[in-house]
């Protein structure tokens, strides 16, 4: 991989392909489609979390994930996809990754959840669980209690950006 020369622009494109590498033990080797999923299901969540749950959550982002994270996003908005069900919040998703190759939100979602389980401090996100609807986030700890995918990277419990 090329250096820019400035640190924290090459920390953040290696670690959001660590993440990337991560989602394809469950997507397959295709970094575009891990980074659709990536941002998809980032989005349905965000567009679940109060605002300040939102900040809490994209500070333990790398920069390149939080940019991602963030696209598109009115405030003015937030809390309004009043989504209740794990259905409701994976039909959300697969809308979002209708023009991908086949990939089913239920697999984007799990990609997805490992790796912020993998990488954002376990307080921040018990925060989080704890505002999800509760078929969501009973599907999340499904996911968590699988091992983290094996990537040949360091295994990091927490990252900050």
């Amino acid at each position: 991989m090329s250096s820019s020369g400035i640190d924290f622009i090459d920390k953040t494109i290696q670690t959001t392909h660590i993440w990337l590498d991560e989602m394809g033990q469950t997507l397959g080797p295709d970094q575009g489609r891990s980074c659709h999923a990536l941002m998809a299901v980032l989005h349905a969540l965000r567009d679940l979390l109060p605002i300040n749950e939102t900040a809490h959550l994209s500070a333990q982002l790398p920069i390149l994930v939080r940019g991602m994270y963030f696209h598109e996003w009115n405030p003015n908005h937030a809390m309004q996809n009043r989504t209740r069900s794990l259905e409701e919040f994976l039909t959300h998703i697969q809308g979002r990754l209708q023009h991908m190759r086949p990939m089913g939100a239920d697999d984007a979602c799990r990609a997805v959840f490992s790796v912020l389980d993998h990488h954002v401090g376990a307080g921040e996100l018990g925060k989080i669980k704890q505002i999800l609807p509760e078929e969501i986030r009973n599907f999340w700890r499904s996911v968590s209690a699988v091992p983290p995918p094996v990537t040949g990277h360091e295994a990091h419990t927490e990252t900050r950006y």
